[in-house]
């Protein structure tokens, strides 16, 4: 069976979260998912409150929805996307690092965020972000391209998916189909995990996302009316 998932999604559990769990869960079936994989900030947790949060996520799957729960953790000046004991470590928004990933910290990942729906926006991937993963994959064929959509409300809605075919729907088997790049990031477009293409949709989509880059940077900066941020916000 074809599912769609997202990644990289923040509840009211993590600082920056609008949204609680259910909320969310409910938010997401109805846009036709089978899975979400939630990456609380690591710093807004202690063991208590780590241990409801694997309750809540545990009591509010279904047979055909699975909150995965994970934490976004700081190491080395990047963030990393730790899902499942370490079963799944992906570089989040690697621009936030300026692009710097240290030797030690590539050895621990199982892929790279080249496209992050709430830095980047809805329309393309990051093109430093893409040209790293295929620098890194020239001496780790192991690290995929993975996207993510930074969630922490409505509006990044609409941004990059991931899709898997699966012959189960559970945890397990999602989170090794994204280690082993088994799966195609699912957009408007479609892009594989190795992050590869060829050259003409190269600088198509290179073009693409410096314009939606542009556009979300004078978003910030200019002093637009909160109705027409909103609305930007929402198509970019």
């Amino acid at each position: 069976m074809e599912i769609k998932g997202a990644l990289h999604l923040h509840t009211d559990y993590s600082h920056d979260g609008r949204l609680g769990l259910e909320e969310l869960r409910d938010l997401f079936l109805a846009q036709g998912l089978s899975f979400i994989i939630l990456t609380e900030h690591a710093e807004d947790f202690n063991q208590s409150k780590a241990r409801r949060f694997l309750e809540e996520c545990r009591r509010l799957s279904t047979n055909n929805f699975l909150l995965i729960p994970g934490f976004e953790v700081e190491k080395d000046n990047q963030h990393i996307l730790e899902v499942g004991n370490g079963a799944l470590r992906v570089l989040a928004h690697p621009h936030r690092g300026n692009f710097n990933v240290s030797p030690e910290l590539v050895t621990g990942l199982h892929g790279i965020e080249i496209w992050n729906g709430h830095y980047d926006g809805k329309w393309a991937p990051r093109s430093k972000s893409r040209q790293l993963l295929l620098q890194l994959r020239i001496n780790n064929p192991q690290l995929f391209a993975f996207a993510g959509l930074d969630f922490h409300d409505q509006r990044q809605l609409g941004g990059p998916l991931l899709q898997l075919s699966l012959e189960s729907l559970s945890a397990e088997v999602i989170l090794e189909n994204l280690r082993s790049g088994r799966f195609i990031i699912k957009s408007w477009l479609e892009l594989s995990s190795q992050g590869r293409t060829d050259w003409l949709r190269a600088i198509y989509l290179s073009m693409l996302s410096d314009v939606s880059l542009i556009i979300l940077r004078l978003g910030r900066l200019v002093g637009a009316p909160p109705a027409l941020k909103r609305i930007v916000r929402k198509l970019i």
